[in-house]
């Protein structure tokens, strides 16, 4: 389906929007996978984003990227949205789609003298801070200690979801929706533009599931599902394990196989098309 008018679709989130892993093959040793899950080429080529641009043949840019966490996405959107780049491509297209996924709470990110750059942080069990002692894991074990609360981080992460939407009622063209990565989020709020917003479970994880349901193991639908290796993204992130034993994840990092990216494209391709054929 071509969009008759010039369209621009811009991409928010974490590793699962930049396409992380896509260039895995079965059977592929941690090794070799590691050269090749980076790569922006193999990202596009076989993650979900480049399905949707073709389908519908929108020019596209993306601010999603391996790690990210929602505050660095946010502090992202608000150097992009008030930039020239953005202002001049709001100019030279008739229609804007923002597709902006919500990953796991428990990251952040923070600037840090010692390397002099803005590094990612993962608020997580201690376990996995065990061999690095660096000025940024000492920071992150102080915060899970003594600041990081799932509950808080939600009520904080559900601000910034009504902040964005007030913005962007300022720009006319722009057509804006949410959506959760991995772990259906328990939200307090329900914006008419957040993808199944009304369903209990709504991730892109959950779904890819959903669509390889084992009828006779019903470990998909745990709570808190964990990953083999013992690691628990937060409090909402399920199915983990399911997908794991199921091989819908590849098993170096957990990110979804080439299918699962063409599963996730066709997803969104169903979401736009009635707004599309109905005029964005």
């Amino acid at each position: 389906m071509k969009i008759p008018k010039k369209t621009l679709l811009i991409t928010l989130g974490c590793s699962w929007t930049f396409g992380e892993g896509a260039g895995y093959e079965p059977g592929m040793k941690k090794k070799q996978y590691e050269k090749i899950r980076y790569s922006p080429e193999l990202a596009w080529e076989y993650g979900w984003r480049r399905y949707v641009v073709e389908h519908f043949d929108l020019d596209h840019w993306n601010l999603g990227e391996s790690g990210s966490s929602n505050p660095k996405q946010f502090h992202y959107a608000q150097n992009y949205f008030l930039s020239k780049k953005f202002f001049d491509a709001y100019k030279e297209h008739e229609n804007i789609i923002v597709l902006w996924g919500l990953t796991t709470l428990r990251r952040t990110f923070m600037y840090f003298k010692e390397s002099k750059m803005y590094e990612n942080m993962y608020i997580n069990d201690e376990q996995f801070w065990s061999k690095w002692n660096t000025s940024r894991d000492k920071v992150t074990r102080a915060i899970y200690k003594y600041c990081y609360d799932d509950d808080v981080a939600l009520r904080e992460l559900q601000s910034n979801i009504l902040h964005w939407n007030q913005h962007f009622k300022l720009y006319p063209k722009i057509k804006h929706f949410w959506f959760d990565i991995f772990g259906s989020k328990e939200y307090t709020i329900k914006p008419k533009n957040f993808i199944d917003i009304d369903k209990p479970k709504r991730d892109l994880l959950y779904l890819i599931c959903k669509d390889h349901e084992d009828k006779e193991d019903e470990k998909w639908k745990l709570e808190g599902s964990k990953r083999r290796d013992g690691y628990m993204v937060d409090k909402y992130s399920t199915c983990f394990g399911y997908a794991e034993e199921k091989g819908l994840v590849n098993p170096h990092s957990y990110h979804p196989l080439k299918s699962g990216y063409k599963f996730i494209g066709d997803h969104f391709i169903k979401f736009l098309t009635p707004h599309i054929e109905n005029g964005l």
